[in-house]
């Protein structure tokens, strides 16, 4: 795990999904995030700390106790980072449900914009 104990839970079969963890990996030069793909045993036990359900459709990034889901993991996971990339969490001034809403918007449609990598459920 990181040096700040963040997991980074995230769909295995989104290519877009796989390209942003990727991305976060390549920029967080601390070590500061560990990635867990969604469909793992060991994310099944996390995202059951967080009260959420196995079949969640959302990135989750785990900090510590605290659990971010949607916009919220990600604009986390960017802070995380650190540097320049911490200038994300100026979107935090856009509310969430909008936030939530044009992230969901793009969640439901990923596999068709950005395609699958694998052949799950």
């Amino acid at each position: 795990m990181g040096e700040s104990g963040a997991i980074l839970i995230y769909d295995d079969c989104c290519n877009l999904c796989r390209r942003v963890e990727r991305f976060l990996q390549r920029i967080d030069r601390h070590g500061r995030i560990e990635a867990l793909p969604l469909r793992s045993e060991r994310a099944e036990g996390l995202i059951a700390r967080c009260g959420l359900q196995a079949d969640t459709d959302s990135v989750i990034l785990m900090d510590g106790s605290d659990c971010y889901i949607r916009s919220d993991a990600i604009l986390k996971a960017f802070a995380l980072v650190g540097g320049r990339w911490r200038l994300f969490q100026l979107l935090r001034v856009v509310p969430r449900f909008i936030r939530d809403y044009l992230y969901s918007a793009i969640a439901f449609n990923r596999y068709r914009l950005f395609g699958r990598s694998c052949k799950c459920g």
